[in-house]
């Protein structure tokens, strides 16, 4: 079932994937509330994306739209993506804050 994620084998006994670290078009945020959490505890995570223009025309421009769950403050960096040839490669990166 991972491969279908991962475009390849993949061994699961071999090492560990956070869901966070697949480059998938919904992102994923693990947050640890350890038994020492408390109302004042900062959580912050940063991931990192690329996306690949694979169409309809080699010059596109993309503006990335986001709604933040309520308690989470989320940044994305940066808002637009101009592309300027078909397969090319662009890298976003989205952080996550949230108090827990």
């Amino acid at each position: 079932m991972l491969s279908s994620f991962t475009k390849g084998k993949y061994n699961c006994s071999s090492s560990i994937v956070s869901p966070s670290n697949l480059n998938y078009p919904s992102l994923t945020f693990l947050y640890n509330q350890g038994a020492n959490a408390d109302s004042s505890s900062n959580y912050s995570y940063t991931l990192t994306r690329v996306v690949t223009n694979v169409g309809p025309s080699p010059e596109v421009v993309y503006t990335l739209k986001y709604e933040a769950p309520e308690g989470v403050i989320m940044m994305v960096e940066p808002t637009l993506l101009a592309f300027k040839r078909l397969y090319e490669r662009k890298s976003y990166l989205v952080t996550c804050q949230a108090n827990y």
